[in-house]
């Protein structure tokens, strides 16, 4: 579940892949523009993690496992709930993370890809697990958005909690393999990394 940056609706994601938006103050079921209280046009089963992003915060990014990234309006002009775009092909979403300001999303998945199997159009440092970034503008405009940049080579297993700093401009990535790495997304560059757990143990939050 997740509150949107106003407060005053509460956002419930389900095992069978549907979105609840729910009226925090009267605790009402809210209708979306399909006339329906639920989202069902969606993931086919559970929605795993979900994110309010966009420049206004009028879009709720949810990622599911059924190896897609949803992007939904929230707005209130009459079209909450109408889904805006779908992300596909990019394996498994483990963890992703919107930037503060809104604008740019990361991404990673269970699947081994390098930079050329995922797309990307920018920097990309070779290695087989990483993840992506993208423009959250991009995605929602372009019919087949690719990412930015992939930022990949230092872990050695699948990444599992990603994090923006406040200022957007640097990556916190963890892993599967317990290592902890930092990058500048300017650059799209490492800029530190270190084992800061015990072996085998994951990096489950960031």
């Amino acid at each position: 579940v997740r509150f949107d940056t106003r407060g005053d609706r509460l956002l419930g994601g389900t095992s069978d892949g549907t979105l609840v938006l729910w009226n925090t103050v009267t605790g009402d079921r809210l209708v979306a523009a399909s006339g329906q209280e639920t989202l069902r046009e969606g993931h086919e089963f559970h929605i795993a993690q979900m994110a309010v992003a966009g420049a206004d915060r009028s879009i709720l990014i949810t990622a599911g496992y059924d190896g897609t990234l949803r992007l939904w309006d929230l707005g209130t002009s009459g079209r909450t709930g109408i889904q805006k775009q779908v992300l596909s092909g990019i394996g498994l979403v483990n963890a992703f993370a919107a930037s503060s300001d809104g604008q740019w999303l990361a991404t990673t998945s269970a699947s081994a890809n390098d930079g050329a199997e995922a797309g990307a159009t920018g920097a990309s440092v070779s290695g087989q697990f990483g993840c992506q970034f993208w423009n959250i503008e991009e995605l929602l405009k372009q019919p087949r958005p690719q990412a930015r940049m992939s930022l990949n080579g230092v872990h050695k297993s699948e990444l599992t909690s990603l994090s923006f700093s406040p200022s957007g401009q640097y990556l916190a990535t963890g892993g599967r393999d317990g290592v902890l790495a930092i990058w500048d997304l300017a650059q799209g560059s490492l800029l530190t990394q270190t084992r800061a757990h015990r072996r085998n143990t994951i990096v489950s939050s960031l």
